[in-house]
């Protein structure tokens, strides 16, 4: 089991693994006994679906790894945040 206040290391495969390396790291835990919570099976499917629109993203507005931002679909679609800050 993980230390209190800290992720499965499942879960951080899941939310910090690259994206060409997470499935094969999740199916080695799986593979060698770590067991997928439903919370997991949820965030690896929610996982699944933000790498999708993620690729859709960079195919719409280009990629220059130079520039590269993760968090500038909020400001390419005008999204605001409860605070008015973006």
């Amino acid at each position: 089991p993980a230390p209190p206040g800290r992720g499965t290391p499942l879960a951080h495969v899941i939310w910090f693994a690259h994206e060409e390396h997470r499935p094969a790291m999740r199916q080695l835990l799986l593979k060698h006994g770590a067991i997928e919570s439903k919370q997991e099976a949820y965030d690896w499917g929610l996982r699944q679906r933000a790498a999708l629109c993620e690729k859709v993203r960079l195919s719409e507005h280009g990629y220059d790894p130079r520039k590269y931002d993760p968090v500038a679909a909020t400001l390419e679609r005008g999204v605001r945040f409860a605070t008015g800050v973006i």
